[in-house]
């Protein structure tokens, strides 16, 4: 053994470089090695030629900065097999620090064993402690101003249908009151009721044209001139009015005894009630609310 290889051996060994049975020289594209932060994923790339790997790369956790996730294979555009290795930044320093991607070792099913070795980088972070406070470095943005949605398609829409909506309330209403205006005509209890309204509530069953507002109604109802009677005959011909039929013959009585009685009766009559239910049923009969 020659003096000449001993003194190179020793070299390598004072040079920590691994002598390694069947070491194959490992191609190795390394990730950029400035202007990284939090969250920025660097990626190893180890070419593999025809071999396999023997076992996978260890993932997870790697010193403080990085995290090395599951090792995957990629094939570029002329063939060729690569292992890529991506490590995440998972820190941030307060101030631009320098870090390595660590030394990995990694052997094939060949035999070949490839050494990566460890790859500087420089980490900054997010932002500064302190920041200048001029121009537009400060502290704290101002909200972002947000442009207007063009609304007015949406405005010329919204007054047509405005317009749309009153023009039919307003045909609504009118058509509401000409509809009441024409059964106060043509309705006998509606013109009843219309006659009635103009007395005092408290005299109105001392006023003669109050009840003879409502004979006349009854009359018209049945086509002919209703008594005692024949009040049954208008409850069959008109069966909206038969749930008031307690209140008609007490009615019918109080009215004989108001026009043919020799002494007057002074007791109270609700007569204005009266009206105002037969209104309402004849109004239910033809359709009203």
């Amino acid at each position: 053994m020659s003096r000449s290889f001993l003194v190179f051996v020793a070299g390598a060994l004072a040079a920590g470089v691994a002598i390694v049975a069947g070491a194959a020289p490992a191609t190795v594209q390394q990730p950029r090695a400035f202007g990284n932060t939090i969250g920025d994923v660097l990626t190893q790339r180890l070419l593999l030629g025809d071999d396999e790997l023997a076992a996978a790369a260890p993932s997870g956790r790697v010193g403080a900065w990085f995290d090395r996730r599951m090792p995957r294979l990629e094939t570029d555009a002329s063939g060729q097999r690569w292992l890529a290795i991506d490590y995440q930044v998972v820190n941030a320093p307060r101030a631009l620090t320098n870090a390595n991607l660590p030394a990995l070792t990694l052997k094939g099913r060949s035999g070949n064993v490839w050494q990566i070795a460890e790859w500087p980088i420089t980490m900054g972070p997010l932002t500064p402690d302190n920041v200048a406070a001029q121009g537009d470095l400060l502290a704290m943005r101002p909200d972002h101003e947000v442009a207007a949605l063009p609304t007015a398609l949406i405005r010329r829409r919204f007054d047509r249908l405005a317009a749309g909506l009153a023009l039919t309330l307003a045909a609504w209403l009118a058509w509401w009151l000409w509809r009441n205006r024409r059964e106060a005509i043509r309705l006998p209890f509606a013109r009843a009721w219309a006659e009635v309204q103009r007395f005092d509530r408290a005299a109105v069953q001392a006023e003669p044209a109050a009840w003879l507002s409502i004979h006349r109604a009854l009359d018209a109802t049945a086509g002919h001139v209703v008594t005692a009677s024949t009040l049954g005959g208008l409850l069959t011909s008109a069966p909206h009015l038969r749930a008031l039929q307690p209140q008609l013959e007490a009615f019918y009585q109080r009215s004989s005894e108001r026009f043919f009685a020799t002494e007057p009766i002074h007791a109270s009559y609700p007569l204005r009630d009266l009206c105002l239910a037969l209104r309402d049923a004849e109004k239910r009969h033809h359709g009203g609310s």
